[in-house]
């Protein structure tokens, strides 16, 4: 929770243009992350929607951290998108074959 409150400040300082607001975003952004990412990996049980989630955080808020400084490769930034969709996809078209959303 305080990572998230970390970036809230960060984008306060960002929207006021203030000193040090990209660094604040950085370590808020980085920290969602890595904390996320140990949260994963210290999970005994891992499924398939594990993974999405994992994947779906990390391309989120790289994308984020990508488009709050300002970097101008807006072709890119759609690619996490895509992929979670295909990804999701090929979750959803898999249970829906094997029927065992239909046991849920």
């Amino acid at each position: 929770m305080a990572l998230f409150c970390i970036t809230t400040i960060g984008i306060l300082f960002k929207i006021s243009h203030w000193v040090g607001a990209n660094i604040i975003l950085s370590i808020g952004l980085l920290g969602v992350i890595i904390n996320y990412t140990l949260r994963f990996f210290t999970k005994p049980v891992k499924l398939y929607p594990d993974y999405l989630k994992l994947i779906f955080v990390t391309t989120l808020f790289v994308r984020a951290w990508c488009m709050i400084m300002h970097y101008p490769y807006a072709i890119i930034e759609f690619v996490p998108d895509i992929i979670m969709l295909i990804l999701l996809a090929y979750y959803v078209y898999n249970n829906y074959r094997n029927k065992e959303w239909l046991n849920a």
